[in-house]
């Protein structure tokens, strides 16, 4: 008998442990299924300012407003990404943390 409640805890416990791992596996999944979101949007983003650049570059402006426009663009461009990005993990943080919590009690 006491071999047997050994076995059950065991099982019980691996159990747990199996159904703890599933949970992780799923908010990683959306995790990444959140990432090819933002890469496919990143990218259709970057065509868009391809487009623009190129229709940019064919007006007659001088070489240095044109190249200081560009940078411009792509430092908005940047911190646009950069602060999607940070507020993604922030909110995947509070959801992981959430779902942590509530296995505990």
């Amino acid at each position: 008998d006491e071999e047997r409640e050994e076995y059950e805890e065991s099982l019980t416990r691996m159990q747990g442990e199996r159904n703890q791992t599933w949970e992780e596996l799923d908010l990683i999944r959306l995790y990444v299924d959140q990432l090819e979101d933002r890469l496919v949007d990143y990218a259709i983003a970057r065509k868009e300012i391809d487009a623009k650049e190129k229709g940019c570059a064919s007006t007659k402006r001088p070489e240095e407003e044109r190249t200081s426009w560009e940078q411009s663009s792509n430092a908005d461009f940047g911190e646009k990404l950069l602060s999607q990005a940070t507020e993604m993990g922030s909110t995947l943080k509070r959801d992981w943390e959430s779902k942590l919590e509530n296995q505990r009690m």
